[in-house]
């Protein structure tokens, strides 16, 4: 018969080697991350304070860490990759712009798939004629891509509000221009495709 006392022996030993290791390993991972956060307080690759830049780049209560202004372009872009007080900021716009962006290309491209190649339509004839048919997915797939547009815009005004804020706001005349405008390329778009629909006809 099996000895369960010796597993009972055993057991408050693995118990406390246990304890005791996890406990060393968030000791030793507390001071890992303190001293890396310290090293990263430490870097001052940019020593511009708030005195040294125009007063619309500076941040309530932040005082040092400012880039320099009226620099090339690689001045900019290297600063991506080091420490100053809008690395996080840079990057998490970064992140929320590649989500924006290739997010609607997906879809865009998805919906495309679906509207130009027939799917699924193509695989049951008649079964999708009055829903599902791919024209249905691509208006679905345009739908969440407008969505995501207006999640972008929306997020870029909040993120860049102060900046915005100083600039133009566009008139009536201005607003009315644009959908003017528009409309008469709709009507130039639809007229080309008439005439060439037409030459097409008086071809055959």
């Amino acid at each position: 018969m099996w000895d369960t006392t010796r597993f009972a022996y055993h057991v408050p030993t693995l118990s406390f080697s246990f304890e005791h290791d996890i406990r060393t390993r968030l000791q030793s991972l507390h001071l890992r991350a303190r001293s890396t956060f310290i090293s990263l307080q430490s870097m001052s690759r940019y020593h511009l304070t708030f005195k040294d830049v125009p007063p619309i780049l500076t941040e309530p209560f932040i005082l040092r860490g400012y880039r320099s202004t009226h620099q090339p372009w690689s001045y900019y872009w290297k600063s991506l990759f080091h420490k100053h007080n809008e690395t996080i900021n840079v990057w998490s716009h970064l992140v929320g712009l590649f989500s924006y962006t290739i997010g609607q290309i997906i879809l865009f491209i998805v919906g495309a798939t679906f509207f130009a190649f027939d799917i699924p339509q193509r695989f049951w004839p008649g079964a999708l004629d009055f829903i599902g048919q791919g024209h249905h997915l691509f208006h679905l797939c345009i739908y969440f891509v407008t969505l995501l547009q207006m999640h972008g815009v929306y997020w870029d005004y909040e993120t860049h509000q102060k900046i915005i804020d100083q600039r133009s706001k566009p008139d009536l005349i201005f607003c009315a221009g644009s959908i003017i405008s528009l409309i008469l390329w709709d009507i130039v778009i639809v007229w080309y495709f008439r005439r060439r629909l037409g030459d097409k006809d008086h071809a055959h």
